[in-house]
């Protein structure tokens, strides 16, 4: 609506309310009684005679038309903005209320956050959208330069001064950090902190910098004097959980560190719970209904097609979709027909989202086949899906690759200390002389009985070639068990990673050739599924 039509309208509105109140020959608009009387009280008007009423304790407002009665206020709800068109309605901010609508004021423009004069408005400048950097003015409907001895830093939306911006020091972007100062376009520390690549700290009490810029604390421990203090009563140390647990009641580590009782489950006395119509299917998927749950239907790990319900425990299926031989399905997130027919996800721990495989928990996919793997777990693909620990001796531990338990990186090679003669024992003595003979981290002169010297080392390691993965059943270089496989009665058998469990039994993944459920040889808390009769020691 123009300027001059709105105010038309309200001179309208203003007359009429004027011939309202102007008692022209008619009653009075609005009449009271007393606030308290025994009777009526008799008034007398300009143009006539208006009855009063009796009071009880407070005045009966009475409005006429086109005045509306909006909680004992008369309003003309054609312009009234707190009772725009009906009462309780309220226009917003910067709105007036012209024929009974919230309107934007002449010369402001209808915004979804309000109304705003767009030609000096610095946060909707020229249009709803275009907002000024921090320090720009809007004249004219455009945004102005950033002031004298200041830049323009677009991704920051700001102007800065890089001479002195802590955010913004040097050049756009660069971040001085916790407690950093900029000073002549230099980050800098106070002479007490040192300078770390995400601020300034005091290492000596600074439980995420204790020390040095690269040692956190566990969470729950403090730093003081530079150290690590010990983790609170009733807590240990999970160290590669980075936090100090109590291992009675904590989720993530029930029991143990890093044993989690997965989504919906309780850790109680040490032990993971679920409530009473709840299963435990293992810390990736945690406690579930298997009476209505399509992922675990009747059981864990037991799935509906993409188009079944299950109910009672049963998968139900629809109809309606695209066959793929005998299934109806959804290629949009079927686990067996991801985007096509035939295009399998992982069956035990692959997701189907928007035709593209995926996977459960911190899982990735990885291969032509769609397989979920562990990056923190998986020697194959550990970190990533190509990378793979192909040194001797070497597992995957948290993304990274080390050496197996029990093994020592010594010289850049995994050893065992226990029984190699260059390198034996914690202080990685060479055994020479009277006692050139390893056994048990010992230099000795002879090996104990049912343990006998070997040629391995020329005779010098006492071990034992059924369980040593990097002499088993021999010593050559072909008795070196490769990543993929451990050591069993002196034959290097595969084994891979038993997904979604801590302990065995672990029915999802030790199926089939792998279907020996054992603990990782000094890693209790990694299952390996193993191709093999037994398990390694």
């Amino acid at each position: 609506m123009k300027a001059r039509q709105i105010f038309a309208s309200l001179a309208l509105v203003s007359i009429a309310i004027a011939g309202v109140f102007s008692g022209c020959g008619g009653s009075a608009d609005v009449t009271s009684g007393p606030s308290s009387g025994a009777g009526a009280t008799s008034g007398t008007g300009q143009g006539g005679t208006g009855q009063g009423g009796t009071g009880q304790g407070g005045e009966a407002v009475t409005c006429q038309a086109p005045l509306t009665d909006c909680d004992g206020k008369c309003s003309f709800t054609s312009t009234d903005k707190d009772n725009c068109g009906e009462c309780g309605i309220v226009c917003a901010a910067g709105e007036i209320c012209v024929d009974g609508g919230c309107v934007c004021a002449p010369g402001q423009v209808t915004c979804t956050d309000g109304c705003f004069d767009v030609a000096n408005d610095a946060a909707h400048c020229g249009n709803c959208d275009t907002a000024c950097l921090a320090g720009e003015m809007c004249m004219s409907g455009k945004c102005q330069g950033c002031p004298t001895n200041q830049v323009a830093c677009d991704a920051q939306k700001t102007c800065a001064d890089l001479s002195a911006d802590p955010k913004n020091c040097g050049g756009c972007g660069i971040d001085c950090g916790v407690g950093g100062t900029c000073t002549n376009g230099l980050c800098m520390c106070p002479a007490n902190l040192v300078s770390c690549s995400d601020g300034c700290y005091n290492v000596t009490n600074t439980a995420s910098h204790c020390g040095n810029c690269q040692t956190a604390c566990l969470i729950g421990q403090s730093c003081a004097s530079g150290k690590c203090g010990a983790c609170p009563m009733n807590t240990v140390e999970c160290t590669n959980q980075g936090a100090c647990a109590d291992i009675a009641k904590d989720n993530d580590n029930c029991g143990q560190c890093g044993h989690s009782c997965g989504p919906g489950g309780t850790c109680t006395n040490g032990n993971c719970t679920c409530a009473a119509n709840s299963i435990d299917c293992g810390p990736i998927f945690g406690c579930v209904n298997t009476s209505n749950d399509p992922a675990h239907c009747g059981s864990c790990l037991t799935k509906c097609g993409a188009t079944q319900t299950c109910g009672s425990g049963n998968c139900i299926c629809g109809s309606g979709l695209l066959a793929c031989g005998q299934d109806c399905v959804d290629t949009s997130k079927d686990l067996d027909h991801c985007g096509s027919c035939g295009n399998g996800c992982d069956s035990v721990y692959g997701t189907c989202s928007s035709g593209k495989c995926g996977c459960v928990g911190n899982l990735k996919s990885c291969g032509g086949n769609n397989d979920c793997v562990d990056f923190q777990e998986d020697p194959q693909h550990c970190g990533d899906c190509n990378t793979a620990c192909t040194g001797a001796g070497q597992y995957c531990a948290a993304g990274k690759c080390a050496c197996q338990p029990k093994l020592t990186l010594v010289n850049g090679a995994c050893v065992d200390t226990n029984s190699n003669p260059q390198a034996c024992g914690p202080n990685k003595l060479v055994c020479a002389g009277n006692t050139d003979k390893c056994q048990s981290g010992q230099c000795v002169s002879n090996c104990n009985q049912n343990i006998s010297p070997d040629t391995c080392s020329n005779g010098r390691a006492c071990l034992n070639q059924d369980t040593d993965p990097l002499h088993c059943g021999g010593c050559g270089n072909g008795d070196i068990c490769d990543l993929n496989e451990v050591c069993v009665n002196g034959n290097c058998e595969n084994w891979k990673v038993g997904l979604g469990c801590n302990t065995c039994p672990c029915g999802g993944s030790c199926t089939g050739n792998f279907n020996q459920c054992c603990p990782y040889p000094g890693n209790s808390a990694l299952i390996a599924c193993v191709n093999s009769n037994s398990c390694p020691q």
